[in-house]
């Protein structure tokens, strides 16, 4: 009875223990992870992944050179060479109201902190975001898709066509395409109109508006 008792507590420490280049990676109700290499612990939840990853949520995938993580808590960060592909017609999209022909957005980074059950990706080092006509570069930056806004800070410049804007902090809806800026100065840049036009204005004050792409300002002469 004591050596069946000393086994027992063996094999549970075993289990609890890491297990090291288990494949498949990790499932939970809320995200896929798929690599060929897992090292896990079953006690605590945590887990590394040293080679190439992809991450999946409805609507959204995520690819990275590598991961760490914790699976009950549900979150994972993935680095290095990140590529996150939002195809805009995920039910949390609809339900926020963005329209059937929504075109897909593309997110890039050094490094990507995921929160899979709050649907939120906190991204730093070299950010590129693209949504249609637009595209965004920033030091950082911080997407929602619960409250469909991705915040971008940091010598953020955005390009929508010929007209661009640059500010410290950018705040941009992905569903209505609605933007606004803070941080001083904020420089907008659009094709001159008319005879004379000036194509460049600075805003010093913070809480400027980027026009949408219908209804763009037109230069005083």
């Amino acid at each position: 009875m004591v050596h069946l008792s000393i086994r027992n507590a063996a094999l549970a420490g075993l289990l609890v223990a890491t297990i090291a280049a288990a494949p498949g990676g990790v499932t939970t109700r809320d995200c896929r992870i798929e690599t060929d290499q897992t090292n896990s612990n079953l006690n605590d939840g945590s887990f590394t992944m040293p080679h190439r990853v992809k991450f999946f949520r409805p609507g959204t995938d995520v690819v990275g050179d590598s991961a760490k993580g914790n699976y009950k808590a549900g979150t994972v960060t993935i680095t290095g060479h990140v590529v996150l592909h939002d195809n805009g017609q995920s039910s949390d999209a609809q339900r926020a109201g963005a329209p059937p022909e929504g075109g897909p957005a593309t997110l890039q980074c050094d490094e990507l902190q995921v929160d899979s059950k709050s649907k939120i990706y906190t991204c730093s080092g070299n950010v590129v975001y693209a949504q249609g006509t637009r595209r965004a570069t920033a030091h950082s930056g911080r997407l929602d898709q619960g409250a469909h806004s991705l915040d971008l800070n940091g010598d953020v410049r955005l390009a929508d066509g010929e007209q661009t804007l640059t500010a410290q902090v950018v705040h941009y809806n992905t569903v209505t395409k609605d933007v606004s800026t803070s941080g001083n100065p904020v420089v907008v840049t659009q094709p001159a109109t008319q005879a004379g036009g000036s194509p460049t204005s600075t805003l010093p004050t913070p809480g400027s508006t980027l026009p949408t792409p219908a209804a763009k300002a037109t230069p005083k002469p």
